[in-house]
């Protein structure tokens, strides 16, 4: 019969249409199940691990300039457990101190890591840019004179070693504070040569590196005249008593020539016998970089 064959194969039409939709069906949402994670996964979402802290950024390793700041950092720490701290302007020193000393050793050391490497004079590579030996000179007789205040036995030692240490002479409490007045001052003075720059945002000028030097060129003058063959002597203010501290310019006048850091100097002229009035001499702590003097000669 025809109409029993028309129902069975409506009846398989409709068994078919069942099936083809059953996976869509599978896969919607019931009432009652948890949704799907962000990924896309079922089932019970993994905890996840606790991002590890920054590690904070560490000053970059000098070995040179590091053990002299560590000096003097110790031999601040040193004094302010003896008498000059009982001093109200020893006390007043020593924190200075203990400030200017944390603040140059950033810039020395975070400025100069963002410098553009120098260029190997022998090798042609990049290499590392040195600190100028006139700086670090500068930066040892600091150590050095805070040393022989607090009395330590390795004032002068290592990479900073003087063989005149000895004779810088502190006789009592007053010379002592009047060394630590003279290392205040000359240390400030570099920490502010550098500080308007931030320069830890460095750029490529020769500015932007915090141990520049300071070009002092000197005219030896008469009468408003430039006079020749004149020696150019100059020393650390806070040294000034120390004979074997003062060195001389490398040319003679006029003009004469020098590189020196930022600090406090006394400059004098010299010409055989002849010899001019030692001149008190600040150089640094306003940015600039070089200074014209004329000194006059009787």
């Amino acid at each position: 019969m025809i109409f029993p064959g028309f129902l069975r194969r409506l009846f398989l039409l409709l068994l078919f249409a069942l099936l083809s939709t059953y996976p869509n069906n599978a896969n919607e949402k019931r009432l009652g199940d948890k949704p799907p994670n962000r990924d896309g996964s079922s089932g019970t979402p993994q905890k996840r691990k606790p991002a590890a802290p920054a590690q904070k950024t560490a000053h970059p390793v000098d070995p040179i300039v590091d053990p002299i700041f560590e000096h003097m950092r110790n031999s601040v720490l040193s004094l302010q457990s003896s008498s000059i701290a009982k001093d109200d302007e020893g006390a007043k020193l020593l924190s200075q101190l203990e400030g200017i000393i944390a603040s140059l050793h950033k810039a020395l050391t975070i400025g100069r890591a963002g410098l553009p490497p120098a260029i190997g004079t022998r090798t042609g590579r990049p290499q590392r840019r040195g600190i100028s030996g006139e700086y670090l000179s500068s930066l040892a007789l600091n150590a050095v004179a805070l040393g022989r205040v607090a009395g330590r036995s390795d004032a002068s030692s290592g990479v900073w070693e003087l063989q005149y240490a000895s004779e810088l002479k502190i006789e009592n409490e007053a010379a002592a504070i009047s060394i630590l007045r003279d290392v205040a001052s000359d240390l400030d003075i570099k920490a502010k040569q550098v500080a308007p720059r931030e320069p830890w945002r460095v750029r490529s000028a020769k500015a932007d590196d915090p141990a520049s030097l300071i070009k002092v060129t000197v005219r030896a003058k008469r009468a408003g005249l430039e006079v020749k063959d004149y020696e150019v002597w100059y020393v650390a203010k806070g040294w000034a008593n120390v004979a074997a501290a003062a060195q001389r310019f490398d040319n003679l006048s006029s003009p004469s020539t020098k590189s020196l850091a930022p600090g406090n100097y006394f400059l004098w002229l010299r010409k055989g016998e002849e010899k001019t009035e030692r001149q008190p001499f600040r150089f640094g702590g306003d940015s600039q970089y070089s200074r014209d003097i004329d000194m006059v000669v009787p």
